[in-house]
């Protein structure tokens, strides 16, 4: 992983924009999605973005979608 979470801190906002629908290997998707999650305030949010191009359906959660992407919330 060229850019770690800093283990040390919680964030309150995470945004994964393309990343885990790029992700074929269905171990590594859901280890990135527990680690994001683990780094998130339990009051916090996850955001996660899926291009409609190679759409995958990330969580049961879907907030927006159009032309482009589909956003989901964790």
């Amino acid at each position: 992983n060229k850019f770690p979470l800093d283990t040390d801190k919680t964030y309150d906002i995470a945004l994964c924009i393309y990343v885990a629908n790029k992700i074929e290997n269905e171990f590594d998707l859901n280890n990135l999605l527990y680690d994001i999650n683990e780094r998130v305030k339990t009051d916090g949010n996850v955001f996660l973005i899926s291009s409609r191009n190679k759409h995958k359906q990330l969580s049961d959660f879907l907030v927006d979608t159009n032309q482009y992407f589909y956003t989901y919330m964790m």
